[in-house]
């Protein structure tokens, strides 16, 4: 993945959101969505990436 500094987060930082966001609290967030979001939040983003890919 390529590094992109956060310009607009308060203190700038090469990490990606992502990387940004500790585990513990990746984790938590990811269990507050029910399964179906989960799939629906997955396959838009499988879209995305193969929108990305064809532009």
């Amino acid at each position: 993945m390529k590094e992109v500094t956060q310009e607009t987060a308060i203190v700038r930082s090469p990490k990606t959101t992502a990387e940004a966001i500790p585990e513990p609290t990746a984790r938590l967030v990811e269990k507050s969505f029910t399964d179906n979001t989960m799939r629906n939040r997955k396959q838009a983003l499988r879209a995305f990436s193969y929108w990305l890919r064809r532009a």
